[in-house]
């Protein structure tokens, strides 16, 4: 016999189910005979078995309707992911991550939490990383042409970031370049040091609030760079790194459009410029 060929859940059902009925339906009986309706506290107990047995299953019906189990994405293109964990009643949560060994726009091999098999409520968050591509750096010809520089934070200075509107707090940085041509673009970075953020790494910044704003004439270029968000606010005292990096236009573009929270482990371009613990002061 093919015991996966089995449906378990309408197994335990019907027998929790099953024997629920049959022990109510006995006690009933029960009380029709008279040596039974001597002994009243036999024929409870009977009754009480069998309506825990009815409870149970309905019980069991409940949260086996409710419990779905977390499908697998590994290699999945992010849109199959997305469809398959919404069909099942889940809420997709990609985030996007470097790895050499999976193709870009594919979920990344045991990445998900919850992990695959699983029974989960309905209504969970299913978190997953999608693979993005590596920037591709500048040859040391171009790379020697161009120079850059970051003159506003520098390495142990202090800035003072402003909460904006949107309850987000937010620095200026500025700076130089030159030799930069139209097919390369200029990326702002943050990188939290003390504290720590719950994902490692450079944070990019981007718009229409965030990174590098204007490029002037002249190679002087200016942005904004956040600390926190409207859910974790920074303290005065908190330390960063900032870095500005140099990325050809496409693989800037990619970046730049990568959905949700974009962060590396290492800074992809170059050249680059850093300015280590900056200090911040909110205002």
């Amino acid at each position: 016999m093919d015991l996966s060929s089995l449906n378990w859940t309408d197994l335990i059902l019907s027998t929790f189910c099953g024997v629920g009925t049959s022990l109510l339906a006995t006690s009933v009986a029960y009380l029709f005979l008279k040596p039974f309706r001597e002994k009243p506290k036999a024929v409870v107990g009977i009754m009480a078995v069998g309506l825990a047995f009815v409870l149970s299953g309905v019980f069991f019906l409940y949260f086996s309707d409710t419990l779905v189990e977390v499908p697998d994405l590994a290699l999945l293109s992010r849109a199959e992911a997305e469809e398959i964990l919404a069909r099942r009643g889940l809420l997709p949560d990609p985030k996007p991550q470097h790895h050499e060994k999976t193709s870009a726009g594919r979920v990344i091999p045991k990445s998900q939490n919850p992990e695959a098999g699983l029974k989960v409520r309905k209504g969970t968050r299913v978190e997953f990383s999608v693979a993005v591509q590596t920037p591709t750096p500048l040859s040391e010809e171009k790379a020697s042409q161009i120079a850059i520089n970051l003159l506003h934070p520098r390495t142990h200075e202090r800035v003072v970031a402003k909460r904006y509107p949107d309850n987000v707090y937010r620095f200026r940085a500025n700076g130089t370049t030159s030799g930069l041509l139209e097919k390369y673009r200029l990326l702002l970075w943050v990188r939290p040091i003390d504290p720590p953020s719950e994902t490692p790494g450079w944070y990019l910044q981007r718009a229409p609030m965030n990174g590098i704003i204007d490029i002037n004439v002249d190679g002087t270029w200016s942005g904004f760079a956040q600390i926190g968000n409207s859910v974790w606010p920074p303290n005065n005292g908190d330390t960063v790194d900032i870095a500005v990096t140099v990325a050809n236009v496409e693989d800037a573009n990619n970046l730049l459009s990568d959905p949700g929270v974009v962060t590396r482990n290492s800074l992809p371009g170059r050249p680059y410029d850093i300015a280590q613990n900056v200090t911040v002061r909110l205002e």
